[in-house]
């Protein structure tokens, strides 16, 4: 079901159009994220997040990356420079970009 909701969140933002002409969606960011990947301890390793949209071109879209357990926090990290923060940390664990994320 949340799926479901997700696309068609993503389906209406890219069928609505931003002031410049271009959709809703390329100049958003959505995240879409499990809860968590082992509940007992609040674990959030081993998910599978997945990003929706260009931010303004500021992802880098169309792939699929495996970080290899880099740290949650690093995704937010990423989130941030992509909407022009200046953040290098997020958090206890984020602590650097993740490679590729950005298409700078």
């Amino acid at each position: 079901w949340q799926c479901e909701q997700a696309v068609d969140l993503a389906t209406k933002l890219k069928a609505a159009t931003d002031a410049d002409g271009s959709s809703v969606l390329d100049t958003t960011a959505l995240l879409l994220l499990p809860d968590m990947g082992d509940g007992r301890p609040h674990d959030h390793t081993n998910l599978a997040p997945a990003l929706v949209g260009k931010c303004g071109g500021a992802l880098a879209t169309g792939k699929a990356v495996n970080f290899g357990g880099a740290p949650l926090g690093n995704l937010y990290v990423t989130l941030l420079q992509a909407m022009g923060a200046t953040n290098k940390t997020f958090g206890e664990d984020g602590t650097a970009v993740l490679p590729g994320v950005l298409s700078t």
